[in-house]
């Protein structure tokens, strides 16, 4: 995410990251995980479909997708919970 919020748009900028003393020190991070980590921790959310995967894998594949799915959702609901909670004016 903090790669996102960075302005980088590909896993290998995830590594600049490495060397930026300032940005992963607000958000109160002491380590970074490299590019291929991350690439492994996203392909086991939602991992993708092989036109060789059986009807099997592809249901389970599925599921996984529909479970991810839910988890982000409500990992943003957490995340914005307080802002919707307090009487905001918007002129």
């Amino acid at each position: 995410m903090l790669s996102i919020l960075d302005g980088h748009c590909r896993y290998v900028h995830v590594g600049t990251l490495r060397g930026d003393g300032v940005a992963p020190g607000i958000l109160g991070m002491n380590k970074l995980i490299g590019d291929n980590s991350l690439r492994r921790a996203l392909s086991a959310i939602a991992p993708a479909a092989y036109e060789t995967h059986t009807e099997c894998q592809h249901t389970a594949q599925q599921a996984q997708l529909a479970r991810a799915v839910q988890w982000m959702q409500d990992q943003l609901r957490h995340s914005i919970a307080q802002a919707t909670a307090t009487p905001w004016i918007l002129d």
